[in-house]
Parts: structure tokens; sequence; C-alpha cells
């Protein structure tokens, strides 16, 4: 099984980033800082920053990271295209549940009322309901090898399934923040 390092470039530079943001909050604590200035401007950080950072970094970067893991397991000769949609929208998934719980227990935290709550939750499920993985098949390349193109397109029709997994994961806290309190 041949591994090319030069596709794990990306995944290892996020994970260094990661590290280093991570070093750098604790010695600087650019969360408090974060906060304040989402607190100063919340409509603008609360309203189209959440869903974006979610679906177009989040999600982006956890779907390049299985497809790179994906082809480095199966190889692009043995590639199953319904496997691989269905490990994507796995991800999908995951993300839209995981990252908005996330923000719900931030805002929480830190006190913001509660009207933030449904609205990012209602704005991550018209991004996931109007959001879904592509697979496209191209011709083989220079090396003869099958090539393929991923990632996300825009519906023309809500995807309810897809749309009602952030509202989901709201009803998940305010179960636990209701029982808790």
């Amino acid at each position: 099984m041949n591994i090319d390092i030069t596709s794990w470039l990306p995944l290892i530079f996020l994970l260094g980033l990661g590290v280093l943001v991570f070093f750098i909050n604790r010695q600087y604590q650019l969360g408090a800082t974060w906060i304040a200035t989402i607190r100063k401007l919340a409509p603008f950080w609360l309203v189209f920053f959440p869903a974006i950072l979610t679906y177009f970094f989040i999600c982006g970067a956890l779907s390049a990271t299985m497809v790179l893991v994906y082809t480095s397991i199966r190889g692009k000769a043995h590639f199953d295209p319904d496997e691989f949609l269905f490990y994507e929208k796995l991800v999908e998934y995951a993300c839209s549940f995981f990252v908005p719980l996330l923000y719900f227990r931030t805002l929480h935290k830190h006190h913001f009322p509660f009207f933030w709550l449904p609205v990012i939750a209602c704005i991550h499920a018209l991004v996931a309901g109007y959001r879904d993985a592509k697979f496209l098949v191209l011709p083989p390349g220079t090396n003869g090898e099958p090539s393929f193109q991923s990632g996300p397109q825009i519906l023309e029709n809500i995807q309810w399934l897809d749309a009602a997994i952030p509202l989901l994961s709201l009803g998940v806290f305010l179960f636990f923040v209701v029982r808790r309190n």
C-alpha cells in the first residue's frame, strides 16, 4: 500500500495550526477577546458567522480529511461511490449536530440571551438543508488512475432530514440544560 505523504500535508498544516492557536490562546486568552467582540457586534457574529464556520471550514476540513483517509485505505482503483457518499453524509451529520452544540454551550456559558440559540439553530438548519455532498467521477488522468471531485453543492429544494439535525442538536442541548437547572 503506497501512501503519498504530500496528500497529507494539508491535514498536517491544519493540525499544526490548531496546536499553535491552542498555545497562543493559553498565553494571550484570545477566547475572552472573541467573546467581548461577539458581545459588541452580536447580530453580525451570531447570524452568519457560525454557519459559515461550521460548513465551510470545519465540515470542509473534516470532509477533506475523510477523503484522504478513504483514498489511503481503499485506493482510487477500488473506489465505491455509494460508500464514499455515505461517509460524506456521516461527516455532514456529525458537523450539523456537534458544532452547533459547541456554539450553544459557549453562548450559555457566557450568558448570552436565549434568543441567539434558536437563531443559530435555524440558520444552521437552512444551510444544512440546502447543502449536500457531491461526487463526480472524472475520466482517468495521465497516470491512468480514475479521479474524482467532491465537495458541497447547493440544492434547489430543502432536504428535511439534513435541516432537522441542527434543530435536534438544539433540542438535545435544551433538554440537558433544562434538566440540569
